[in-house]
């Protein structure tokens, strides 16, 4: 990847706004959605939510509920996805260059899967996709010994989850 030679990503929506800085000069950013498995029941977009909560508890609830109303103003969720890139949380922002066929894409899915499956599959990222993908990202196997790897891993993980 450090030679400008990358043809795709596996990253996130955050990938632009972390590493545009560092890309070459006229890369263009895009997504699409991952193939569907017909009738499986894992067609799903992947997200990932943040957000604000504040403990009934907390002694400065008050002032924390100020800065979350602040933050989610839409000044301030304009400037997020304009500014820093990223997808904002209120539907009244417009989104985007980059982010506008995530954001089609989470608006038309019908399910949504966090990472590693949430409690569903838990370990799935971690345990099989983290490992092996950073043995191929830093050129320590080739793409077939990924391939060949992922298959092993995958079978094994799938086995285990009964």
């Amino acid at each position: 990847m450090g030679q400008h030679k990358a043809g795709l990503i596996l990253m996130g929506s955050w990938l632009p706004s972390e590493a545009s800085a560092f890309a070459a000069k006229g890369m263009v950013y895009d997504s699409f959605p991952f193939p569907t498995v017909g009738g499986s029941g894992n067609d799903a977009a992947r997200v990932d939510f943040s957000g604000f909560e504040i403990p009934k508890q907390a002694k400065n609830a008050k002032v924390a509920e100020q800065f979350a109303a602040f933050f989610l103003s839409k000044k301030y969720q304009t400037m997020w996805a304009k500014d820093a890139q990223l997808i904002p949380v209120r539907s009244d922002v417009p989104v985007g260059g980059s982010l506008a066929n995530v954001v089609k894409d989470l608006t038309t899915a019908t399910t949504f899967r966090s990472q590693d499956g949430g409690i569903l599959y838990p370990g799935y990222t971690t345990k099989v996709l983290d490992p092996i993908d950073d043995q191929l990202f830093f050129g320590k196997i080739t793409p077939q010994q990924f391939v060949t790897q992922m298959v092993a891993a995958q079978k094994n993980y799938w086995a285990s989850q009964g």
